[in-house]
């Protein structure tokens, strides 16, 4: 038997629970979700597309077997406490850059958390489709190639396997944090959530296979033709 109270309470929890978080509406869900998946779809279909006659030479190959033994690695030995340390961050420089207020950083060796009182989705969200690591490798290897316009091709190899690691790394601590549920998904719900994640990471993909290449012109006109052909298929 329940008192008239705590019908009163579990109402207001129902209500609290099921109304819009921060403005966002159920229908914003309903239009988003799909555009976002449609749009992944899109990077997919562009990715297959994309002219890889640079993918190749040792770099290449080096990338490759170091994501392919990244992979399994890091399933085994999935190093926590260094994927805890790039997630808080991540969500801190997220906000940092939209000019957000932030707080307190706590670092463990399984969890953590940073005071962030207006999270965006983008900031809730960031870690799970923003390779850290290996955009602070990346940019590293870039000024060391600015500044040593002579390095060796082993040096090269040798950062593009660390490259590597660093996605592989990347990829799959994402999917096993996901795999065991993650309370930043219940900002905006799950649904939108697997939609941003998901279009996020193909578009960093993508992107990256444009700035290796240069090819920008085919960077730009390979998912509008896929978008052309998509609009002449619909009746």
């Amino acid at each position: 038997m329940t008192t008239r109270k705590a019908e009163e309470y579990a109402e207001r929890e129902l209500k609290r629970r099921l109304s819009p978080r921060h403005g966002l509406s159920i229908w914003w869900v309903i239009l988003w979700v799909p555009v976002l998946w449609l749009a992944s779809v899109l990077l997919l279909v562009s990715l297959w597309r994309f002219p890889k006659d640079f993918v190749t030479g040792w770099p290449a190959i080096s990338f490759a077997v170091a994501f392919l033994a990244g992979s399994v690695l890091f399933c085994i030995f999935p190093c926590r406490p260094l994927y805890v340390f790039g997630h808080e961050l991540t969500h801190w420089l997220a906000a940092v850059l939209t000019a957000r207020q932030t707080g307190a950083l706590r670092l463990g060796l399984r969890k953590g958390s940073v005071e962030i009182p207006r999270p965006t989705l983008f900031i809730a969200l960031a870690p799970y489709f923003i390779p850290l690591f290996l955009l602070i490798s990346a940019g590293l290897f870039a000024f060391a190639g600015l500044c040593w316009p002579s390095t060796p091709p082993l040096f090269w190899c040798a950062a593009f396997a660390w490259l590597g690691l660093c996605y592989s790394y990347h990829i799959v601590l994402t999917i096993l944090a996901l795999a065991h549920g993650q309370s930043d998904l219940q900002y905006r719900g799950p649904m939108l959530s697997y939609a941003v994640i998901l279009f996020g990471n193909l578009l960093v993909l993508y992107l990256a296979m444009v700035m290796l290449s240069q090819n920008w012109r085919a960077g730009w006109e390979i998912p509008w033709q896929i978008f052309l052909e998509l609009k002449r298929s619909i009746p």
